[in-house]
């Protein structure tokens, strides 16, 4: 088999006894030299070189040569020793210190020629490796590895006149033929190679190499039984040939033979421990059983012996610059993998399988523009390769160029791919282009043709998600894990699917049992985390993340959900500096830059916001959740016409993708583009009819735009087509509110939440009350709700404010601090600071401080902070805090009001009237409101 070529380092040279022996009849040596101990060491080498412990050999020759330096015999047998077992360069020291003292060039030409093929150095072999004044069989040697070299050179004419002439040369020597056969198979002359390996055979039948090389014409020909039995007789006339071995085990792989593969496997290991072929099939049988450890290991034991070869020889073998790809690719290391293809590619552009592996790179990186380009050369050579062109496809599908995509797709089940993965592709295209049932049938039917494989099932299980059907989500996934029950993707598509349908005890013993597999998984590492975080403990989920930087300090990953946790633990420079660091270590993963950004904004520190938005947006310019980032910033920011501007280039960009347009609609509303927010609730009822998220959307614009009676309307629609959900009261209630029934808009909030008991749900429910004018009732009804959710901090931090609008300032101090047991939050330090000031309590500035230490660019803690400091006389201090606040929320009447009265204390009272002016001029409405009003005729007068 072609791919599976002899090492040139396993032919083994006659041991050259008459050096020593003429060494010891000169006196050849150190002074202190004793002939007799190296002559023994050498004969214990030679032995030991015989019956092929190489290791010991090498031993016993260094020992001789200790003994005696000038041992020219034990150089040339150490050169070969140490050819044979792989360290090239310390051979070719070998040879040229024996040459330096004086052996003969026929001596060592033919392993140093060996020696140069092994470090890629063609050239050299041209140049240096002469067949004149040699013996014939030297001669013969050196012309086919010179034909070898001229063919690595891609001079084919050469090469050919080299074995012709070695052929002439001795023309009963297998040596040409062997050397020439691989030349020709790889240049696609079939016949031809196998004419010379049956001539090969005639001439040597109980020639191992001879035989190995009739079964490799054979392997390429796929005639696979004649392939196993020319491995075969290889193996009993030499059981120690690992590439006959290598060949075969291959082909037992292929023909699901495992346990005779693993026989093969295991002898490799003992007679071939450092072969990286062998390892890569190691991997394969591992990964066929499930066994991810076995296959990492395997995999890193590949790359390892892969680039422990001489780099010049392994840049000129398409099968080990193939191996070292795979390897890393197998790893996660795509960079180091795409290094071995681009080596490969730009030596043979031609290699389909190079060509196909760095295209799947680059759709699992989703660049895929360079992915199309990849592919494209050898659908030009191939155009009707089915592989090619369903990796064509998925280019276009992540080009959401989804016609496009579907014609290549469908080519490829025309010409025989109609694979689960290509079905499954088919699927995301319809989705993509608003075929939403036809989209959901082709992932259906992609299951039902391998309801075993993890990265179909999470794609159903995830549109099953999408749709609200975690029942069928979790059926999917547990499907898969009965049929790969040691595979650990598979057991963490299981928890991610738990847990996403709120099962958290389910998800944390799926990851549990993937951790058991394999304790380094970082990904359910990652999950129980999170699951630790839900579940109220985040320092075990800080102590899970910090553990993995531990082992890898670079893990961006880890760096940015601990970001997340920071931030969500009220430790929010902290967070920054994680998301920051995330950045850093993965510059192609956006996600820690849209983290950062949505936590300047949680900060309102708008412009910084929308600054690392841009720079994001440069980096990441057709990115859905950048551009949807960049949105939000521009809306905070002010720049309202540049945000729509980016929600309808999003709008373009999601085309079909029915629940991203429903967020997009949302991002409409906020930057109060209604029409928008519209046509986007349309296109995805265009893709999806019918589509909750959708309806909802289209009520929740009607009622923007102040049309009652259609959203009402649809809130009725959407009761009758889900009448399980909760979005159709929740709709119905929303118009009552705006209509100012508020009693009925307390009855559908009620009914929404029979039918999802959420925490938004009871606060709406609360509100309505509120609004109701019944403030004790709200109050009544959210602290019953907390009774049985304790752990309920937003709904607490509710009832505190319905607390302070009630005037029950004590009751509402008390629920704060509760809420503040839970963690530092930014808003409940900050009301508790303005009940506290209401209390008089002399800690307010104090609990307004922390506040500010939390978010420093917060207009509304700096506005906090800076009134109690001025209600408490420290008029300075407290207007360097207002002026702050001022700058960064101008639009705020109550802040105006509260700077203009520090200044007017301070005798500023121009200032201070300019400030009210402004805040009330468009009769403004906030608490004081009446008392700014006096000031600002006092300022008059």
């Amino acid at each position: 088999m072609t791919s599976f070529q002899r090492h040139p380092w396993l032919t083994v040279a006659n041991a050259f006894v008459h050096a020593l022996a003429l060494c010891v009849a000169l006196g050849v040596g150190p002074v202190h030299a004793d002939a007799d101990k190296a002559s023994r060491y050498y004969e214990d080498g030679q032995t030991r070189f015989d019956r092929n412990d190489i290791a010991g050999a090498i031993i016993q020759l260094k020992n001789a040569l200790q003994q005696d330096s000038h041992l020219l015999a034990a150089h040339v047998l150490l050169g070969k020793a140490l050819l044979k077992n792989g360290d090239v360069s310390a051979a070719e020291a070998a040879f040229n210190e024996a040459l330096k003292q004086g052996v003969s060039r026929e001596e060592v030409a033919v392993p140093l020629a060996q020696v140069y093929m092994l470090q890629g150095r063609a050239q050299s072999v041209i140049e240096r490796a002469r067949p004149d004044d040699l013996p014939t069989p030297a001669r013969v040697e050196i012309l086919s590895l010179r034909g070898r070299a001229y063919a690595e050179m891609g001079n084919l004419i050469d090469a050919d006149h080299s074995f012709e002439s070695a052929r002439l040369l001795d023309p009963n020597s297998v040596v040409p033929l062997l050397a020439e056969v691989p030349v020709l198979l790889s240049t696609g002359k079939h016949d031809r190679a196998k004419q010379l390996a049956d001539r090969a055979v005639v001439l040597a039948p109980n020639n191992a190499d001879a035989w190995n090389m009739e079964a490799s014409v054979a392997h390429a020909n796929l005639d696979l039984n004649t392939a196993l039995a020319g491995y075969g007789k290889a193996l009993l006339l030499d059981p120690k040939h690992v590439d006959a071995r290598v060949a075969r085990a291959s082909i037992l792989l292929d023909q699901q033979r495992d346990q005779d593969a693993q026989a093969d496997l295991d002898e490799l290991k003992r007679v071939a421990p450092n072969d990286a072929r062998a390892a890569y099939l190691r991997a394969l049988l591992a990964g066929r059983r499930g066994q991810s450890n076995v296959v990492a290991d395997a995999l890193r034991e590949t790359a390892r012996n892969v680039d422990s070869l001489p780099r010049e020889w392994v840049a000129s073998r398409d099968q080990f610059l193939m191996l070292g790809a795979l390897a890393y690719n197998g790893l996660g290391q795509q960079e180091k993998a795409r290094a071995y293809l681009d080596t490969l590619i730009n030596r043979n552009g031609h290699n389909a399988a190079a060509r196909k592996l760095l295209t799947s790179i680059y759709l699992d990186g989703n660049d895929f523009v360079r992915a199309g380009a990849t592919i494209e050369p050898l659908l030009r050579d191939t155009p009707n390769d089915p592989v090619a062109l369903y990796l064509m496809g998925r280019s276009y599908l992540g080009q959401k160029r989804y016609v496009q995509a579907s014609e290549y797709l469908e080519r490829a089940i025309q010409l025989g791919a109609d694979t689960a993965e290509v079905r499954a592709a088919i699927g995301f295209s319809q989705l993509g282009s608003g075929q939403g049932p036809q989209g959901l049938k082709s992932l259906e039917a992609s299951f039902a043709k391998k309801p075993g494989e993890p990265s179909v099932g999470l794609a159903l299980a995830t549109q099953y998600m999408r749709m609200g059907n975690t029942k069928q989500a979790v059926a999917v996934a547990e499907t898969v894990v009965s049929k790969n029950a040691n595979n650990i993707a598979a057991l963490n598509l299981l928890g991610a699917v738990k847990a996403a349908s709120n099962d958290r005890a389910g998800a944390r013993k799926a990851y549990e049992q993937v951790l058991a597999s394999n304790a380094d998984f970082t990904p359910a590492i990652l999950n129980l985390a999170k699951l630790d975080e839900a579940d109220g403990k985040p320092d075990d989920a800080r102590k899970r993340l910090q553990g993995i930087l531990a082992k890898r300090r670079d893990d961006g990953a880890a760096m940015y959900e601990l970001g997340l946790l920071e931030q969500r633990s009220a430790h929010p420079l902290d967070a920054q500096r994680w998301f920051e660091r995330a950045r850093a270590a993965q510059p192609k993963d956006p996600r820690a830059g849209i983290a950062l950004v949505e936590l300047l904004l949680s900060q309102h520190a708008a412009e910084p916001a929308l600054n690392a938005a841009r720079d994001l947006s440069a980096a990441f310019d057709d990115n859905l959740e950048v551009m949807a980032t960049l949105g939000r910033a521009q809306v905070v920011a002010g720049d309202r016409a540049g945000a729509i501007q980016t929600f309808k280039d999003m709008t373009k960009l999601a085309e079909y993708d029915a629940p991203m347009q429903v967020r997009i609609g949302r991002l409409q509303m906020i930057a109060g583009s209604l029409d928008g927010a519209a046509y986007n609730a349309q296109k995805a009822l265009t893709s999806t009819p019918g589509d909750a998220g959708a309806l909802l959307l289209q009520g929740d614009v009607l009622l923007a735009q102040h049309d009652y009676a259609k959203a009402e309307t649809s809130a009725r629609e959407l009761v009758a087509k889900f009448p399980a959900g909760a979005d159709g009261y929740r709709l119905a209630g929303d118009v009552a509110m705006a209509r100012n029934q508020f009693s009925l808009a307390a009855q559908s909030y009620r009914s929404a939440l029979e039918h999802a008991s959420t925490s938004e749900n009871a606060r709406r429910v609360a509100r309505a009350y509120l609004l109701s004018g019944d403030a004790a009732k709200a109050s009544a009804f959210l602290e019953q709700w907390l009774s049985k959710h304790a752990n309920d901090i937003a709904t607490r931090s509710a009832l505190a404010e319905v607390d302070m609008r009630q005037g029950n300032w004590n009751q509402a101090k008390l629920q704060y601090q509760q809420v503040l047991n839970a963690g530092d939050d930014v808003s409940a330090l900050n009301n508790l600071a303005l009940v506290q000031l209401r209390l008089k309590d002399s800690t307010a500035a104090a609990t307004a401080g922390r506040a500010v230490k939390l978010a420093p660019q917060d207009p509304n803690t700096l506005d906090t902070l800076g009134w109690i400091l001025v209600q408490q006389g420290q008029l300075d201090g407290g207007l360097r805090y207002l002026r702050d606040a001022r700058l960064r929320a101008p639009e705020s009447p109550e802040l105006r009001y509260h700077l203009a009265f520090a200044l007017a204390k301070l005798g500023h009272q121009a200032e201070a009237k300019t400030e009210l002016d402004y805040g009330l001029k468009d009769g403004a409405s906030f608490d004081g409101v009446e008392d700014a009003r006096q000031l600002q005729k006092e300022l008059t007068h």
